[in-house]
Parts: C-alpha cells; structure tokens; sequence
C-alpha cells in the first residue's frame, strides 16, 4: 500500500551537533530532486546538520536551519498541477 515510516526518534537525550553543511545540504537536496524519496532526504538532511526547516508557500522558499541559526534558502520555481477535478471545477 503506501510507505511505512518509523516513528522512531533520529536522536534523543542530549547530543552535540556539528556546525550546519551547506554543501552537504545541497548534495541531499541533489538527490531528492533524483527522486530518492522524502524519508531518505529527511536522513540525508540529518548528515547536513539540518535541524529544523521552514516553508513558504507563498515566496516558494524553504529554509533551512543549522543548530546555532546558521541558514541556507531555497527557491523553487512555481509548479502547476493539472487533474480532471481541477478543470471541471474551474471550468464552472
């Protein structure tokens, strides 16, 4: 059916994270946009030191956030999704 997603803590307790990596971010987001999945993209973030992020949908950008604040932002362009409910509704 669809896909199984563990709810298992990536960390937990108190732990050191290293400084946030742009480079490695960029690499994961790569990958992704491949069509890796988004589970492994959330994995792969963790090893960019990703630690939380923020979406606009309105300015289509994604931040992403390091643990001391540090931050990259993604733009995306704009995407249009075309299905038969979406015509027949706009079409009145």
């Amino acid at each position: 059916m669809g896909q199984s997603w563990s709810k298992a803590a990536l960390l937990s307790g108190i732990v050191d994270v290293a400084r946030f990596d742009r480079e490695e971010l960029i690499a994961a987001l790569r990958i992704d946009q491949a069509g890796k999945g988004f589970h492994e993209f959330l994995l792969d973030s963790r090893r960019a030191r990703i630690v939380r992020y923020d979406v606009d949908f309105t300015t289509r950008t994604c931040t992403y956030y390091g643990c001391e604040d540090e931050h990259s932002i993604e733009s995306y362009p704009a995407a249009s999704v075309e299905t038969p409910f979406l015509r027949s509704w706009a079409a009145g």
